[in-house]
């Protein structure tokens, strides 16, 4: 499903930008995700590298589930039946309630991670009206028993071995699902620790698993749009913090994380914050390949030393189409 066009003229931004050009933008978007789900069979391809800049070399990883359960939660309504279901072919099916949570990669045969709680907190809310009530219960018991000594959520579930960490994103984005799921009061130490890592600015350092600051605001900015408790919680401060980052990098995918955090915290259209908007969207369109998507860069890191980060032309794409499908919505 693309956005009716229009005849163009109709609605621009500050930077000049046209609903239509907008669309194109869109459009071009999707077919390239379409394209590349079908060239792939909804296998994303990662790139290792050093460093953001420096992506380019193809790795052996098994396919990984995290690209296509972004693309569905934010995308599904937009691609083909086919893309759409090569995707959900690519995340699989929801984990069970006597094994709730799942992994970042699509198959665990030849690399052995331990389940995360991000892909697992993704996963549900990608499959939200698959959710029983012994999901539920069985949720409460992995997640909120998976903390550290002063109650944080760790990353990895149990059996874990040495995969002993915790991580503000991931916290964040798991945090969304136990609003969502009416859980967060037993999480408490965790948004306790979410909120003085966003008022003391710490998120600027990026996180273990995250290097963009601008994923921890993306992601903390789904839990407000969830959860009145967390919109009374964290918004003043998460608005105040999302505005000061407005074109502070020219990465596409920080760009449009910064966009679907303001779309998320309802403030996509506010006067204070709609030209440094028509610059982040001019940043976004001038990086948009002909081929309809953006470059190679990573969303993740390994986490450990030295980093090796990890990425795709998928990834970006998936965000900026979703950030630019928001402001056209809103023009």
């Amino acid at each position: 499903m693309v956005l009716a066009r229009r005849p163009r003229g109709w609605g621009t931004l500050d930077n000049g930008t046209t609903r239509e050009e907008l669309e194109d933008g869109i459009e071009n978007g999707l077919t390239f995700l379409s394209s590349r789900t079908h060239e792939t069979n909804g296998i994303q391809q990662t790139h290792l590298g050093p460093s953001r800049m420096e992506l380019n070399r193809p790795n052996s990883l098994p396919p990984e589930r995290f690209s296509s359960l972004l693309a569905l939660l934010h995308l599904e309504g937009s691609v083909s039946e086919e893309t759409s279901f090569k995707w959900h072919t690519c995340v699989g099916p929801l984990p069970t309630p006597t094994h709730p949570t799942t992994n970042y990669f699509s198959t665990n045969a030849s690399y052995k991670l331990p389940d995360d709680i991000d892909a697992t907190s993704l996963m549900y809310l990608v499959n939200e009206r698959h959710i029983t009530q012994a999901h539920k219960n069985s949720l409460a018991r992995v997640l909120l028993s998976n903390t550290t000594e002063d109650g944080i959520l760790q990353t990895y579930v149990p059996p874990r071995g040495t995969h002993v960490s915790t991580d503000i994103c991931v916290n964040a984005m798991c945090q969304t699902l136990l609003y969502k799921l009416e859980l967060d009061k037993g999480s408490m130490p965790t948004e306790k620790d979410l909120l003085h890592h966003l008022s003391a600015k710490e998120y600027l350092k990026g996180s273990r698993y995250y290097p963009s600051p601008d994923t921890f605001l993306f992601y903390l900015s789904r839990a407000v749009a969830q959860s009145r408790r967390a919109l009374l919680r964290f918004k003043p401060q998460l608005y105040s913090n999302i505005v000061s980052r407005l074109g502070s990098t020219r990465f596409p995918m920080d760009s449009a994380q910064r966009l679907l955090a303001l779309h998320n915290v309802g403030e996509l259209q506010a006067v204070r914050v709609r030209h440094l908007v028509a610059k982040e969207v001019q940043n976004l369109m001038k990086q948009q390949r002909d081929d309809g998507g953006w470059e190679l860069d990573a969303l993740f890191t390994t986490g450990k030393s030295p980093l090796i980060f990890l990425g795709s032309r998928e990834m970006p794409t998936i965000l900026a189409v979703a950030a630019l499908q928001n402001l056209a919505a809103t023009e």
